[in-house]
């Protein structure tokens, strides 16, 4: 349930020893207990049951040091962690909304939050090496400084159509986290992927990640102090 590496891809330097959850684990306690456990997708695509979040089919192989898995990257979980909060504490937070504000959804925080664009870039890094692919030195990059402009696209996609049918089939289980982030195209075998595309569902909203070498970045909602929020419809 993974493919284990030598060597931190994010650092590029200290052994990999520490396994990091597909999904964040903080975010899948918060299922966890409601049923006897939940269903998550292997990277061969099997259905399999997970009872809990320390299962193996919840995490990737072993591909981080403990520092870049531990405290240097703990403020992008938390960003994460409290962006998600946020969402299901109000599923309708962005029905009806074409933009709007961090100080709206956190009133104490003023500016862009790009510890969040950072927890995601985190995510497809690792999804990325986990197919057996290199993560672009730009994205490497990016994590490994806290200046430097991302180098992809993220956007906050409302998905209140696909909610409302998921309520009415499903008796009110539309808070499961599911990621898709599998798309990428590499031009030779030994490059890392020219197109990356990661779509990650949290309930009544989606966070589309597009890295484009071609393209390049257009819009990250996480480094903008006001942003649009997309409609899937």
């Amino acid at each position: 349930s993974g493919l284990d590496t030598d060597i931190c891809w994010m650092c590029e330097d200290r052994p990999s020893e520490t396994r990091e959850h597909r999904v964040l684990k903080a975010r899948l306690d918060l299922i966890q207990g409601r049923e006897n456990g939940f269903v998550a997708t292997s990277p061969n695509y099997r259905p399999t049951v997970i009872r809990g979040t320390k299962s193996n089919v919840a995490k990737f192989g072993r591909t981080m040091c403990q520092i870049c898995n531990g405290h240097l990257s703990q403020p992008w979980d938390r960003a994460y962690l409290d962006f998600v909060k946020r969402g299901l504490a109000d599923p309708n937070l962005y029905r009806g909304v074409t933009s709007i504000g961090w100080s709206k959804l956190f009133p104490a925080h003023l500016g862009p939050i790009p510890n969040l664009s950072r927890y995601y870039a985190k995510n497809i890094g690792c999804r990325l090496i986990d197919s057996g692919q290199k993560v672009p030195q730009q994205l490497i990059s990016y994590l490994n400084s806290n200046t430097d402009v991302p180098p992809f696209s993220l956007f906050l996609v409302e998905e209140y159509a696909w909610l409302d049918e998921i309520e009415r089939l499903l008796d009110n289980r539309w808070d499961y986290p599911t990621l898709k982030s599998n798309y990428s195209i590499s031009l030779a075998n030994d490059s890392s992927p020219e197109l990356v595309v990661g779509l990650f569902h949290e309930g009544p909203y989606a966070v589309v990640f597009l890295m484009d070498s071609m393209l390049g970045p257009v819009h990250n909602f996480a480094h903008e102090a006001t942003f649009q929020v997309n409609s899937r419809s």
